[in-house]
C-alpha cells in the first residue's frame, strides 16, 4: 500500500538567509523556531508513516486471516456435507447389516434344526436294543425221604439293532435272585448276536412271585449311553423295556 502524504508548505517558513552578526534577536530567534518547526513536521510526519505502516501491517494480517478464515470454513462445510452423506450411507450400512443378521440367524436356526435332526437319526440308526427271552422251572423233587424244589431261570439277551458295547449289568433291588453278570462288562454284542445266563437252585419250598428287577446300561458305537429294565417275578412273564438314553 502506497501512502501519499500531503501538507502545506505554507505553514513553514523556511527562512532564505541566514541572520547576519547584526542582526538583531528577533531574526535570531525566528529563524531557529523555523529549522525547529520543520524538525518537528518531519517527525510527525515519520511518525504517522511508521503508525500506518503497522495498521496496514495489521489490516493485511486480519485481511489474510479472514482470507483462511474463509477458505477453512469452506472446507469444513464441504467434510460436514460429507459426513452427512456418510452417515446416510453408515445408517443404509447397518440397516443392511441388521438384515443381514436376521438372515443368518433364521438360517442358523434352520441348519441347528436340521443338525438336530441329523443326530437324532444318526443315533436311531446306531442305537442297540436287547430282546429278553426269559424262561423259568420249579420242578417237586425228592431225595430220599427229602423233597425240595429244583429251580432254574434262563434270561437271553439278542442285540436286534446294531453293536452294543456293555458297560453295566446289576439288580436293582435286594431279593433272593442274585445274578452274577460280571462276564458280561465290557463285551461287545453285535448285531443279531445274543448271550444267555442261566441261574439254577434249591429251596425246600416253592419261591414262585420272587421279584427279578435288573438294568443293563451299554453304549453304542458313537459312545452314546443307554440302559433297559428288566422287570418281572419269577414264574411269571418278564420284560425288558426300550431303550433309554442316559444324558
Amino acid at each position: 500500500m502506497e501512502l501519499i502524504i500531503k501538507y502545506d508548505m505554507s505553514i513553514l517558513q523556511v527562512p532564505t538567509t541566514i541572520p547576519c552578526p547584526e542582526s538583531t534577536t528577533t531574526d535570531w530567534i525566528q529563524a531557529i523556531g523555523a529549522i525547529i518547526a520543520i524538525i518537528a513536521v518531519i517527525v510527525g510526519f515519520y511518525q504517522l508513516y511508521k503508525d500506518s505502516k503497522e495498521k496496514q501491517s495489521q489490516i493485511d494480517t486480519l485481511t489474510k486471516l479472514a482470507k483462511q478464515s474463509k477458505k477453512q470454513t469452506n472446507h469444513l462445510a464441504l467434510q460436514v456435507d460429507e459426513m452427512i452423506k456418510g452417515n446416510e450411507l453408515l445408517r443404509k450400512n447397518v440397516n443392511l447389516i441388521q438384515k443381514n443378521v436376521s438372515i443368518s440367524e433364521k438360517t442358523l436356526k434352520i441348519y441347528q434344526e436340521k443338525y438336530e435332526q441329523d443326530k437324532l437319526k444318526r443315533k436311531l440308526e446306531i442305537q442297540p436294543q436287547f430282546k429278553l427271552d426269559a424262561s423259568s422251572t420249579n420242578y417237586r423233587l425228592s431225595r430220599g425221604n427229602t423233597v425240595y424244589f429244583d429251580n432254574s431261570l434262563r434270561l437271553t439277551f439278542e442285540n436286534i439293532r446294531e453293536k452294543a458295547t456293555i458297560k453295566e449289568f446289576f439288580r436293582l433291588e435286594s431279593n433272593e435272585i442274585e445274578i452274577d453278570f460280571s462276564e458280561y462288562i465290557d463285551r461287545d454284542c453285535l448285531k443279531g448276536t445274543s448271550f444267555n445266563k442261566e441261574h439254577k437252585w434249591e429251596s425246600s419250598e416253592p419261591i414262585l412271585g420272587i421279584l427279578i428287577h435288573y438294568k443293563i446300561i451299554y453304549e453304542d458305537i458313537e459312545n452314546n449311553k443307554y440302559c433297559q429294565i428288566i422287570e418281572g417275578k419269577y414264574g411269571e412273564p418278564i420284560k425288558i423295556g426300550k431303550p433309554i438314553e442316559i444324558i
